[in-house]
């Protein structure tokens, strides 16, 4: 399996880079707007704490994943399919087709949680499905129910993203743009990303 492309390019941010880029960004100066740096900090370094662990527990799926398969390969199965492809590696290791088809479902569910696909809130529903019919997470990711979620979550995000560009293009009011939240400023239109900057040296943001 190889590595997402957040593993290989996410390296974690000393503070004082972080704070670097915050005064750059938002042209502060360090010691007038001390309070407003320090606050912007902490969202910045809870943010990459937050994706540090993230990476760490896709890593940990990853090789717990590649164990089973491993697991597998070596009882002369194909992970993919379940089909016996040869003779199993270890005299009288081979494995019922019971164990094979729950080290199967253990490792799509393992892939599952590696995928980005679904928004954390689905993620939870799609394991609820899993364990409530006894079915893996990517048969459970496929029902009807689960499309159902997305679309209503999609939904959602246009009618957001609509709100954010102020509807039709218009630029947003002070108002709502002092609500606007971190995670959503890479939404913002180029002019509304200036006001957003002039409210946050305001201490408005």
């Amino acid at each position: 399996m190889p590595e997402g492309n957040e593993e290989k390019s996410f390296t974690p941010k000393s503070e004082e880079t972080l704070k670097e880029e915050i005064i750059t960004e938002f042209d502060f100066d360090e010691e007038q707007d001390a309070e407003r740096i320090s606050k912007l900090l902490v969202q910045r370094i809870e943010h990459q704490k937050e994706l540090s662990i993230a990476i760490e527990q896709k890593i940990r799926q990853r090789s717990k994943a590649e164990s089973l398969e491993k697991r597998l390969k070596d009882a002369g199965v194909d992970p993919e399919t379940g089909d016996r492809i040869g003779q199993s590696k270890s005299a009288g290791s081979e494995m019922s087709s019971d164990s094979i088809a729950s080290l199967r479902r253990e490792i799509d569910d393992l892939k599952m949680g590696m995928a980005g696909d679904f928004p954390e809130e689905i993620r939870k529903e799609v394991e609820q499905l899993a364990k409530l019919n006894g079915i893996s997470y990517k048969d459970a990711s496929k029902s009807e129910y689960i499309k159902f979620r997305m679309e209503q979550h999609k939904s959602k995000e246009r009618a957001e993203a609509g709100s954010l560009d102020g509807g039709r293009g218009a630029s947003m009011s002070g108002s709502k743009l002092e609500k606007v939240a971190p995670e959503e400023f890479g939404k913002l239109s180029d002019d509304d990303w200036a006001k957003k900057k002039e409210l946050i040296k305001q201490g408005k943001g």
